[in-house]
């Protein structure tokens, strides 16, 4: 027997049909305005209507967040540390994180030497970067291989202007400390808003030191002041790029692999015809 509940219309059947039937939105009792009802279902009838965040106060210890969340006080600051968790995960997945429209600039701000757009705005910059348009970012990858892709791809084509030797940049990013500006010079933008940037397992440096263009040169003159890590340049001679970027793709890294999409695929297609042999 279902408990009854004070202010709650109970309508009782007997057949699943029935009851498929009753939540028809062609049945009558929806029929003032089907589309603007909501439905939730329950496993047990005598459940109320409670949030789970509120159905127990250790709910959030499954998640990783210890304490006990007897009140609204204590559920909030728990929710956001649960939130915190899973927009970092969202993140690492390469999963689209809900954001607004960032703004690219405040309408009072004032541009000045060494200003940056505002860091709500960077997500969109990092898409306009893998798009081909000029930003202040800086792109690396998280894997030693992509770094070399890049490199042989445009070392290996005689359209492109190339020197001597390819190189891969090396940066340790362990242990680095922030700017002048209070900043970190590394700068990770959703992955699941850019799929380039995902495949890419790409980041990112910023800096705006304007008598100091490079990262190097800025890396050079930052270590005046501070423990800075060096940076490392491996290079190959550019001769050896074709045979670079065939044994690259037997490793599955090429321009389908990084660049998700058709284009991707016409881009390893030209790749291919720049490896040292057939």
């Amino acid at each position: 027997m279902v408990k009854l509940r004070e202010g709650v219309e109970n309508h009782s059947f007997d057949q699943a049909g029935e009851l498929l039937d009753a939540l028809s939105p062609r049945h009558g009792r929806w029929l003032d305005d089907p589309l603007g009802w909501i439905f939730r279902g329950h496993a047990d009838a005598d459940w109320e209507l409670r949030s789970k965040a509120a159905r127990s106060t250790t709910v959030f210890q499954e998640y990783g967040v210890s304490g006990l969340a007897t009140d609204w006080s204590s559920r909030s600051d728990k929710q956001d540390a649960v939130l915190e968790v899973f927009r970092t995960g969202l993140n690492r997945a390469g999963l689209v994180i809900p954001t607004p429209a960032p703004a690219v600039r405040r309408g009072n701000q004032t541009t000045h030497p060494g200003a940056e757009p505002d860091r709500e705005a960077f997500p969109l910059m990092a898409l306009a970067q893998h798009h081909g348009l000029p930003t202040i970012l800086l792109d690396w990858t998280r894997r030693g291989w992509v770094a070399a892709y890049f490199a042989a791809a445009e070392a290996a084509d005689p359209a492109k202007r190339r020197g001597a030797h390819l190189a891969v940049w090396a940066l340790h990013r362990e242990g680095f400390p922030v700017d002048w500006h209070g900043e970190s010079i590394f700068y990770e933008a959703p992955g699941g808003t850019n799929p380039n940037l995902n495949a890419q397992a790409g980041l990112f440096t910023v800096h705006h030191r304007e008598d100091s263009p490079s990262l190097d040169g800025f890396l050079n003159d930052w270590r005046k002041h501070a423990a800075v890590p060096t940076p490392q340049r491996l290079t190959l001679p550019a001769t050896e790029a074709p045979k670079l970027l065939r044994l690259l793709a037997y490793e599955g890294v090429t321009g389908a692999s990084l660049f998700p999409g058709a284009d991707g695929v016409v881009k390893s297609m030209r790749e291919r015809a720049l490896w040292d042999r057939p």
